[in-house]
């Protein structure tokens, strides 16, 4: 990308966001259910879930274990959840019709536990038996290059496993099939329809607008504590934790607020994440470059500037079909001619969790589908204590049909959408495909002056 990118009032879109998710229909979930047990190939197929490892069952189900650990067993005409003490009564609201087992095992200790089943017992009662072969869906799948042990790694707690082992008959009869939600190219949770999509610009475009409030209120002397309160958090589900860092503590991005106080010149990040999608920005507690000390001179033109155009880059280059190998090498290239080289990659996929996958990386073959969610995750190797600039956004990628099917079901999400493109391409000169769909309320808009947040980076025409 050759044109010349300036730093200008634009004025940020309107944060437009809704009030209330959009609803996943029961049979959409009972769609998915069938389509697991199907892919995986096997008798049963266990989705493990807990408060930290969420977004299986949340998508398989609409069951989020907020609490305690849980497990759906999927069989030919069989769904049932398998829960704690606290599960129960929070399992009836989920959308989809469920029978649930009560096994006290999946509970916090100190709970009466004489109620309720062992969980080999549950299995045995949803109808597991000896010389059935079982599928198990962890947290992620692991490769052969980091597992060489004879037994089969399944990323799910071992007393859950040991379980299914002992009803099944033996380590060869249970077999990890994550990689049926989670493979990067071909996962169920890769690729999302309609509703699910429009499910995700709920959450992204709130923490967009969220991520916007803070950098609005941003003030010299508040604490960091101070500044993350700005984002107006209202319940949302949270992807990953709210992040917002200062000055000598930028350089450790993933740690929670301190107390902290903020003074003129310094470097800022935050990040928040809810279901959907996380949203970043990276900058200055600043009006300009006269407010930063004589050590980070330049700035704009030797780190923002050089940083922004990889952002455009992204924007431009992902389509439907596209590689993920292809996205990384242009990518990664044009980081490095600017002088850095991303520690993290260049984006990720996103919904439940911050990052499940990504098809993002070197030598992969993974092709973008329609209706995968990511992330335009690129962060600066520059960034520190002294420096910061981040621009992060979710996005989803859908062709021509998927695109008709979203703006005759959900309508008002689209009308936000085509909104949101047409300031990519008209104020801040990014030429986006048709295929890409930006999900939070500000796409691309990076502000690196927090003092100044109506100046922004755009492409010179």
């Amino acid at each position: 990308m050759s044109s010349q990118i300036v730093l200008e009032e634009v004025g940020l879109p309107p944060l437009a966001v809704a009030e209330d998710p959009p609803t996943i229909a029961a049979a959409e979930y009972e769609r998915r259910m069938s389509e697991l047990l199907a892919r995986a190939g096997v008798d049963w197929v266990v989705v493990y879930g807990d408060p930290e490892h969420a977004g299986n069952l949340a998508y398989t189900c609409g069951f989020d274990p907020r609490f305690e650990e849980a497990l759906l067993v999927l069989g030919r005409d069989v769904r049932r959840l398998i829960v704690g003490v606290e599960g129960v009564e929070y399992a009836r609201i989920s959308p989809v019709e469920l029978e649930s087992i009560e096994v006290p095992t999946f509970s916090v200790m100190g709970l009466d536990r004489s109620r309720g089943a062992a969980l080999v017992d549950a299995l045995g009662e949803v109808g597991v038996r000896r010389g059935d072969r079982v599928g198990v869906v962890g947290w992620k799948s692991l490769s052969r290059v980091e597992w060489r042990s004879a037994t089969p790694a399944i990323c799910a707690p071992a007393f859950v496993v040991d379980a299914l082992r002992e009803i099944a008959g033996g380590t060869e009869r249970v077999v990890d099939v994550t990689d049926a939600l989670l493979d990067a190219g071909s996962g169920l949770r890769m690729s999302s329809g309609a509703d699910q999509i429009a499910y995700c610009e709920w959450g992204a475009s709130r923490s967009s607008a969220a991520t916007f409030n803070v950098i609005h209120g941003a003030t010299v002397g508040m604490s960091e504590r101070d500044l993350i309160a700005n984002m107006d958090y209202r319940g949302e589900p949270l992807a990953h934790r709210a992040v917002a860092v200062t000055g000598s503590n930028a350089s450790i991005i993933l740690r929670s607020p301190t107390s902290r106080r903020v003074a003129l010149g310094e470097a800022a990040l935050v990040l928040i994440g809810y279901w959907g999608g996380g949203c970043g920005r990276g900058g200055m507690i600043a009006a300009g470059e006269q407010d930063l000390a004589p050590s980070v001179a330049g700035y704009l033109e030797e780190i923002a500037i050089p940083y922004w155009r990889t952002i455009v880059a992204w924007w431009e280059t992902v389509h439907v079909g596209i590689s993920g190998g292809e996205v990384h090498d242009r990518l990664s290239a044009l980081c490095e001619a600017a002088g850095f080289e991303p520690p993290w990659g260049v984006g990720h996929c996103t919904d439940f969790e911050d990052w499940p996958n990504t098809p993002l990386r070197r030598g992969s073959s993974d092709r973008i589908p329609s209706g995968m969610v990511l992330v335009t995750d690129i962060y600066c190797a520059l960034n520190g204590p002294a420096t910061m600039t981040h621009c992060q956004d979710p996005v989803a990628v859908a062709d021509e049909e998927l695109r008709a099917e979203l703006a005759e079901r959900h309508p008002e999400v689209w009308s936000r959408i085509v909104a949101r493109r047409e300031h990519l391409r008209e104020q801040l000169g990014v030429q986006v495909s048709d295929d890409l769909l930006p999900l939070t309320a500000a796409p691309a808009y990076l502000a690196p002056f927090w003092l100044k947040p109506e100046l922004t980076l755009r492409v010179s025409a």
